[in-house]
């Protein structure tokens, strides 16, 4: 899978196919893989997941920080 060889836009895309599926707990796990590998895409989603505490402990001050550095790139 190109996502384990780190490919960021294939993690987004398995981030939003486990996000449409409900299985919230490896959506998370991509999207931080893809976050952590640049994609702002992935930062602003991880923001909301931490902001609703979806898969994760809510955490506003975690979420602030990440929508933060989206929209410092220009992701609104």
């Amino acid at each position: 899978m190109t996502a384990d060889l780190g490919n960021v836009d294939s993690m987004d895309i398995l981030a939003y196919i486990y996000g449409a599926q409900n299985n919230t707990e490896k959506e998370f796990y991509w999207c931080k893989k893809a976050m952590e590998n640049g994609s702002i895409t992935a930062t602003f989603n991880l923001a909301g997941m931490y902001y609703g505490g979806i898969a994760c402990q809510q955490d506003y001050k975690e979420a602030h920080r990440l929508y933060a550095i989206a929209a410092e790139t220009g992701h609104l």
